[in-house]
């Protein structure tokens, strides 16, 4: 007889690829905030599935510094084979987060089962441009210069066959664009991010990703959120696909300071 459930609690974000991004600063949210999610997944029967991920981000702000962290594990098997036990933790320091400009440091760490990734480690710093800042509308620009070193399974290739580069640190610039609007007052949010990582000798070496979609608030610690996420590297181990397409359905739940920050950013506030 087949079996077949699926346990949903407070979920957010991709089951099967690293989705969690601290994202630029809010300076209108509230001055400390701390979510996390849990999601698992369990299929008996003519296949034997499981999948289990949870996440949490912690952010705080004030007018002269900011730091936000984020991390995700996912654990996972099929037919008693494991195919995810992947980590994602990044973390950022920003100073002065409400001017137009600010400048900002990052630390990545991710591990990744199913793309042969046994570490990569990653540091750098930039700067961030508010092209526009107000409570309803923020468009944030970065740019990023960064020192990576990559373990794999197994070497890894780039579309042209040739092998990636063993070069540490490898050194790779960053660009990145953030947009959020609201849509509904305070209720619903369109969240939409973009960024394209490129390894500075190599022309082939390069990564993008992009997601985009809607937070719904369910009230003042649940929201409803659905994300479409497209992840894309160049340079991959044999038989790793380089693209990844996800659509996530979830909810979240945030703990965060009673009241937002009174914080007087300079972006354009129109």
């Amino acid at each position: 007889m087949r079996r077949s459930y699926a346990l949903f609690i407070f979920a957010a974000g991709a089951l099967s690829a690293p989705a969690v991004h601290a994202n630029p600063i809010d300076v209108y949210s509230p001055e400390w905030a701390v979510k996390g999610a849990a999601t698992g997944f369990v299929n008996t029967g003519n296949v034997d599935r499981v999948l289990l991920r949870g996440d949490i981000a912690a952010s705080y702000h004030n007018p002269n510094w900011a730091v936000s962290s984020a991390s995700s594990y996912t654990w996972g098997t099929f037919g008693g084979i494991r195919t995810e036990d992947d980590l994602s933790n990044r973390n950022f320091v920003y100073a002065w987060p409400a001017a137009r400009l600010y400048p900002f440091a990052m630390h990545w760490l991710e591990t990744g089962l199913r793309r042969k990734i046994t570490m990569r480690n990653q540091a750098g710093a930039g700067a961030t441009w508010a092209i526009v800042s107000a409570p309803q509308t923020i468009l944030k620009l970065s740019l990023m210069l960064s020192a990576e070193a990559t373990d794999y399974t197994s070497p890894a290739f780039l579309p042209d066959g040739a092998v990636q580069t063993t070069e540490r640190p490898l050194p790779r610039g960053t660009p990145r664009l953030y947009f959020r609007q609201g849509l509904a007052g305070e209720a619903l949010s369109l969240i939409s991010e973009l960024w394209y990582q490129q390894a500075l000798q190599s022309q082939n070496d390069y990564r993008w990703h992009w997601e985009t979609g809607f937070e719904w608030a369910l009230g003042k610690t649940l929201s409803f959120k659905t994300l479409l996420i497209y992840h894309y590297e160049s340079a991959v181990p044999q038989r790793v696909v380089r693209q990844d397409v996800l659509l996530t359905v979830g909810v979240s739940a945030r703990w965060s300071a009673a009241t937002p920050s009174n914080n007087d950013p300079k972006g354009d506030k129109k």
